[in-house]
């Protein structure tokens, strides 16, 4: 850990002296992460989330199967006698409700009528859910039958926005298409259906003429099952296509062709919507647009370590082993995806916020829940440390990789005309050669005569002050020289800031020679 600390430190010091660098890096992962993190927070939404009620995967919605469809067959309403045919007759589900999800209702307030979404549902909708009212209570089983007085149930957002959260609602009356219903009961906020927004719930009335063979014409039920214990999905499915097929023997004129699909509610939620493909091709194409943005930062972080090799191989020669490089660079690629998704979550942020706001052209996508929440903190966190890896391991294996010998020998060469003479510079004891003059397995080794002209006593102290040298990564406590012919000048990479640095041989202002 306090190697790691001092590996951090150092990696923001040395990105805070290359803002450029830092800036456009941090950008640029910045935006790649913010792109996933909305579009991820879509798929958290429509995919992921979790439907209302007790098991939801234990809930199965039963649909028609319309053979003259081109869109979606499998997801056609069912008509009122197959809903009541299949109700008592299936052997797989432990209760059956039957849902009448897109009705629109005229509440009639003073001198004006607002349309209402509404719901006719039967009276075990809620059981089936496994739900129950805020307060209040639920629908009794003969709620539903003709000549019962009216009743109503609210939805939480309908309660607030006419009632201003009014406990004391339960009882009184509200005039629903001109007709006296007596409110029963609020559901909490939590129970809405993605696709599905009613603002209330009327009880559906079956009458003699939802019995008749004309209203095998007309689908608009859903219809919403318990599996019974130990139940499958496939038997569930096998009981129901057996249904299907008894009503198109029985009743060939409109049930021919016809059939039953079963699905589970999480399932069906999404299936119907008719999001999913779009989404997860969307999220493909989000997905290569960071994967854009970790290769252009690992090209960066390349030049960048090109630029360093020198400094690489010095570290290295004086003891630095590769792993600790790798390690040191890929701190730094750390660093630069942390803060680009600590500023790619501010981003996201925003971009949610405009999403959700595209999203209120109807009922049934406003009441998306679309929002930033810990999934989306999850996905951004796993995306930060994939960045990371994919930006800086490359740049730190190369420059883990580089050719010491090579590197050491190019800034020989590049000693500048302009040097001053090698004349006496350091003293007198540190005239010999301290630095590296070979090395095996990537380890410096001393000039072989070194114990011979330095005393121990100096060597154990180290050279003067003027004789320091300094690099990127700390200060070297010696002055290096290679050649045995140079012996009053010591080698040095860069120079101290009180003293000239020429080429490869370095000699402080105060200890030139006349």
């Amino acid at each position: 850990m306090k190697v790691f600390a001092n590996d951090l430190r150092i990696v923001i010091r040395t990105l805070g002296k290359n803002p450029g660098f830092t800036s456009v890096a941090v950008l640029t992962l910045a935006l790649g992460i913010a792109m996933n993190s909305t579009m991820f927070s879509l798929v958290s939404a429509f995919l992921l989330h979790r439907p209302p009620g007790h098991d939801p995967d234990r809930i199965a919605v039963v649909t028609s199967v319309d053979p003259a469809s081109d869109f979606q067959p499998d997801t056609t309403p069912v008509s009122m006698p197959n809903y009541l045919a299949w109700r008592d007759g299936n052997d797989v589900f432990a209760e059956m409700a039957a849902a009448n999800p897109r009705r629109e209702v005229s509440l009639n307030s003073g001198a004006q009528a607002i349309a209402v979404p509404a719901a006719a549902v039967s009276p075990n909708y809620f059981r089936v859910f496994g739900v129950t009212p805020q307060f209040g209570r639920m629908f009794q089983a003969d709620d539903d039958q003709p000549g019962r007085p009216a009743v109503v149930i609210l939805s939480h957002e309908f309660w607030a926005r006419h009632f201003g959260l009014d406990p004391g609602i339960i009882g009184q009356t509200i005039r629903i298409n001109r007709e006296p219903y007596a409110i029963i009961g609020v559901m909490p906020a939590s129970f809405r259906l993605m696709g599905y927004t009613p603002q209330i719930w009327l009880p559906l009335v079956v009458t003699a003429a939802d019995q008749s063979a004309t209203a095998r014409k007309t689908h608009s039920l859903y219809l919403f099952a318990r599996l019974k214990p130990g139940v499958t999905l496939e038997q569930a499915r096998a009981d129901m296509s057996s249904l299907a097929l008894r009503a198109a023997h029985d009743f060939p004129e409109t049930e021919k062709g016809w059939g039953a699909a079963v699905r589970t509610l999480p399932d069906f939620l999404i299936y119907d919507f008719g999001l999913r493909s779009a989404l997860i091709l969307t999220m493909m194409v989000v997905g290569f647009v960071l994967m854009i943005a970790c290769a252009n930062v690992a090209g960066l972080l390349l030049a960048r370590v090109a630029g360093r090799r020198k400094e690489l191989s010095i570290r290295i020669a004086l003891g630095a082993s590769r792993t600790r490089v790798v390690r040191q660079l890929l701190t730094e690629s750390l660093v630069l995806a942390v803060i680009g998704s600590a500023l790619g979550l501010f981003l996201a942020y925003g971009g949610i916020r405009f999403v959700r706001a595209s999203m209120s052209f109807n009922d049934a996508m406003a009441a998306v829940p679309l929002r930033l929440d810990w999934k989306v903190l999850v996905f951004t966190i796993g995306a930060a440390a994939v960045a990371a890896l994919l930006c800086g391991l490359t740049p730190a294996l190369q420059g883990s990789r580089t050719d010491i010998a090579a590197n050491l020998k190019d800034e020989g060469r590049g000693a500048s005309s302009a040097c001053p003479s090698p004349t006496s510079q350091c003293d007198g004891d540190w005239a010999g050669r301290i630095g590296v003059v070979s090395s095996h397995r990537g380890r410096p080794a001393l000039s072989p005569n070194l114990s011979h002209r330095t005393p121990k006593s100096r060597l154990r102290a180290g050279p003067p002050a003027h004789c320091r040298c300094y690099l990127g990564w700390g200060e070297i406590s010696g002055c290096h020289s290679p050649d045995s012919l140079r012996p009053g000048t010591h080698r040095c990479f860069a120079a101290h800031s009180g003293g000239q640095r020429c080429g490869h041989y370095f000699r402080p202002p105060s200890h030139r020679a006349g």
